[in-house]
């Protein structure tokens, strides 16, 4: 793979469209061949994403460093965004090594000084990435809980839809290492759910609950969360949890919770 040219198109082309278009192809790639798109060009690719995520292409204006206030182009940015669950996804623990050279960066998106979408697509990502690489939960998840939280106070439906989502997959992945948050994740989703105007938003803060009971029964209220998440099944806002709400079922039925 010529990664020569690629980097050159992403960070020395001085258009954003390029740049935009070659992310686009990156991501076509690592779907349809896998691994071996990137294998020995990976810190290449890192190292530029980070130089986009730092506003440092070519292509973008305005102050080229990684302060906190820094603003990339937002058609670039939603690209490196949709580009890096891809890679966790194809790379697996490969990817861990990887996301260490972008985190700090990555961080800055989601405090308060940023724009909502910048701040709710970046921690979709931490979701997305987090998912398929559960070993980042654990080397992350103390330093990024503080400010993903934060954010529900920016009373925004979409980022609290994806600090919804991003949580409940710290808590299903995670596994034991987040038992120490619980409740204050447990408090996170009320608030959530309380302000919520959709469905959607509501049905995500809800579904996080399950994860965190079917992942850590034990540690949870079982008599106050279980007729909760049971009276708003089927969820009719995300569709998607539904698989959700089925492993919750299912869960309980097998280890007769719901039965005594």
């Amino acid at each position: 793979m010529p990664y020569n040219r690629i980097c050159h198109y992403l960070i020395e082309d001085d258009s954003a469209d390029v740049s935009s278009q070659t992310l686009e192809i990156l991501l076509a790639g690592i779907q349809k061949l896998g691994p071996a798109f990137v294998d020995r060009s990976l810190d290449r690719l890192m190292e530029a994403l980070l130089q986009l995520l730092q506003n440092r292409g070519a292509c973008q204006t305005g102050e080229a460093d990684d302060s906190d206030d820094v603003d990339v182009n937002g058609l670039i940015f939603g690209n490196v965004t949709d580009l890096l669950p891809v890679l966790a996804k194809t790379l697996k623990s490969g990817f861990v090594p990887a996301y260490k050279t972008i985190h700090k960066t990555m961080k800055k998106f989601i405090k308060t000084n940023k724009g909502y979408d910048d701040i709710s697509q970046t921690i979709g990502v931490f979701g997305e990435c987090f998912k398929y690489v559960p070993e980042l939960i654990q080397g992350y998840c103390e330093e990024l809980l503080p400010s993903i939280i934060d954010a529900i106070e920016l009373n925004d439906e979409n980022i609290n839809r994806n600090v919804a989502f991003t949580l409940g997959v710290f808590c299903a992945h995670g596994k034991d290492c987040m038992l120490p948050y619980y409740p204050k994740i447990m408090q996170a989703m009320k608030s959530i759910y309380d302000t919520a105007t959709t469905a959607e938003t509501k049905d995500n803060a809800v579904a996080a609950i399950a994860k965190m009971t079917f992942t850590n029964a034990a540690k949870m209220p079982l008599n106050l969360v279980v007729p909760t998440i049971m009276g708003v099944l089927p969820f009719q806002g995300d569709l998607k949890e539904n698989k959700t709400a089925v492993r919750f079922i299912i869960y309980f039925l097998e280890t007769s919770k719901l039965l005594r």
